[in-house]
């Protein structure tokens, strides 16, 4: 047993030791200064892309994942677990504002701009992070699920909160990892972020829903669910085109309105095909995603 023991530790050290020399090549390979002087990354705005989220994410898709898999022979998928945890201590000590990461359990200090705020004090996990710009300037969008229930997101710099852990993995769904094309896919997340924004003024949500593209297709029996409860809805990103899933992101968001309105019970009959919830459901999301077509046409075409 002894030596047993003695084996598995002595494996666990080469383990932390692989990854820490990993982690090391990585934040000398790749970091604001590196990728700013080599010409051959062709990546512009590299301060911007060290102070987002999303630029993280771009460096990850488009430079570390090829690494790891040229130079260590990780299949990144497959070997996620090995890798989500380098890649996010990467992603922590290149971050140059100090923001939480998904997975990161934060509070509340303060929310000065919202008529019906978060109450300081109030813990909750960051779910996904969605990068934004307004004059130029960057805001992270953070998707909280709060400890009281509510999933009111967090716009950073506005509003003020403190980190109170860490994750030493962020969820592999909000990296991309499981996808049968790794090729960028947040881009279409940033996509659905913004029909979600579109959807969400045409039919006057309030701020009281969250939205999971997942691809695990364990996680629903059809393509996409809400739950009535929690007002969360998740959707299958899995192989499918972009109208498609905003498509059935529209349908589902029809669902939560229809909620808001003291219409849905969960009785069964309510998600019945012919119904007259889901009727109106699969009208009013057809409408709103020919509408978001004719004004963001380049949808066809991711």
């Amino acid at each position: 047993m002894k030596s047993i023991i003695k084996s598995i530790l002595k494996e666990e050290r080469e383990k932390k030791s692989l990854n820490s020399a990993i982690l090391k090549d990585l934040n000398k390979t790749f970091n604001i200064k590196t990728i700013g002087n080599r010409v051959e990354y062709q990546i512009t705005n590299v301060d911007k892309l060290f102070g987002t989220f999303s630029g993280l994410q771009r460096i990850l898709g488009n430079l570390i994942v090829d690494h790891l898999e040229n130079v260590y022979g990780f299949n990144i998928v497959e070997e996620r677990e090995t890798v989500i945890p380098i890649i996010t201590e990467w992603m922590r000590e290149n971050y140059t504002k100090p923001y939480p990461l998904p997975g990161d359990v934060i509070e509340m200090i303060e929310m000065p701009d919202d008529p019906n705020p978060i109450e300081p004090g109030t813990k909750g996990v960051v779910r996904r992070i969605n990068t934004q710009y307004f004059g130029g300037q960057p805001e992270e969008h953070l998707q909280i699920r709060w400890e009281n229930g509510r999933n009111l997101k967090v716009i950073l710099p506005h509003d003020k909160i403190k980190i109170v852990s860490k994750t030493k993995s962020i969820p592999s769904d909000v990296l991309g990892f499981g996808y049968s094309d790794f090729q960028n896919p947040w881009i279409n997340e940033n996509e659905v972020d913004r029909f979600i924004d579109f959807a969400k003024r045409k039919l006057e949500l309030d701020d009281d829903f969250s939205v999971v593209i997942t691809d695990n297709d364990d996680e629903l029996e059809t393509l996409a669910s809400y739950d009535i409860n929690d007002n969360e809805v998740k959707v299958l990103g899995k192989n499918r085109s972009l109208p498609d899933i905003i498509r059935s992101v529209a349908h589902e968001l029809v669902h939560h309105k229809q909620n808001e309105r003291g219409e849905l019970t969960g009785r069964e009959e309510e998600g019945v095909d012919g119904s007259p919830w889901e009727d109106q459901a699969n009208a009013l999301a057809g409408e709103l995603v020919r509408k978001y077509g004719r004004e963001n046409p380049e949808i066809y075409d991711i």
